[in-house]
């Protein structure tokens, strides 16, 4: 049974579970995240700085598996498509509140970095090739678009 056999709605709802979960832990409205932490509090210096570098480098490791699958030019069609698509979900909605906008935005932004994620399983699903890309820092495994 291969990997692409095994990918589903489940899987998808998961990595879409852990995407919001990273981008509302960074930002969020309710003024419950790192930002307002780091913000407001005078507390341990030290141990923001900690719990920044393992989101920075989450973010970061996250990014670096995406550009993997989908290279430079799939990752700034997302980031076009992520603005057309929580421009249009705020004016289809006619969402006012600023509580409410922002939230849309951010929820778009995971969906698009679970689509990001999920891209090697959507495209074995839906034409049957395995991706063989590695993600190391030698260019002639990467390919020659990174």
């Amino acid at each position: 049974m291969s990997a692409a056999s095994s990918f589903g709605f489940s899987l998808f709802m998961r990595y879409w579970l852990s995407c919001a979960t990273l981008v509302l832990f960074a930002y969020n409205p309710f003024g419950r995240s790192f930002y307002h932490w780091v913000a407001n509090s005078a507390g341990d210096l030290f141990f923001k700085l900690v719990v920044g570098l393992i989101l920075l480098f989450t973010i970061v490791f996250l990014m670096w598996v995406i550009v993997g699958s989908v290279r430079w030019h799939g990752l700034l069609a997302g980031l076009v498509l992520w603005g057309l698509l929580s421009h249009q979900v705020l004016t289809l909605w006619a969402v006012e509140a600023p509580l409410l906008r922002e939230l849309v935005i951010l929820v778009c932004l995971a969906t698009l970095l679970t689509v990001g994620l999920c891209w090697p399983h959507i495209v074995s699903q839906l034409c049957g090739q395995e991706e063989k890309r590695y993600l190391t820092k030698d260019k002639k495994k990467l390919g020659a678009g990174l």
